[in-house]
């Protein structure tokens, strides 16, 4: 019986174009979305989102840390799989803060798919490495 693969089996020395692109994709957005969080301007959505859960600036700052250095991270193939998981558990955290703390059920769906893409590619990578 054969193993089903998701993704066509590619020679040692030639990498996989297709990986290649979802890490440098799912790197870019989570590096830009990370940075974003660091200006202190008044009128930002995250200033206003991070002050509504009541944590204050250290988590808005913390969580810029964690979102940038997975995005960079993800990048680097040895790194993937540690920085999917990690931006699948910020995602996760992410929609129970919407949906308990901040009670915004609705925007709560964002990081809910976010949180089902990432550990879905997480997944991926690790049955692809075991």
């Amino acid at each position: 019986m054969h193993d089903l693969k998701l993704l066509p089996e590619v020679e040692p020395d030639r990498p996989n174009l297709t990986d290649w692109a979802i890490r440098l994709g799912v790197g870019m957005i989570f590096t830009l979305i990370g940075l974003d969080k660091f200006p202190d301007n008044p009128s930002s959505e995250w200033v206003r989102i991070f002050h509504q859960i009541g944590w204050g600036d250290w988590f808005r700052y913390a969580t810029g840390i964690v979102e940038t250095a997975a995005g960079v991270a993800v990048i680097m193939p040895k790194f993937a799989l540690a920085a999917y998981v990690v931006l699948a558990c910020t995602m996760g955290s992410a929609a129970l803060i919407h949906l308990f703390i901040l009670h915004d059920g609705g925007l709560a769906i964002i990081p809910v798919v976010l949180f089902a893409v990432l550990t879905g590619l997480a997944y991926h990578r690790y049955t692809e490495t075991s």
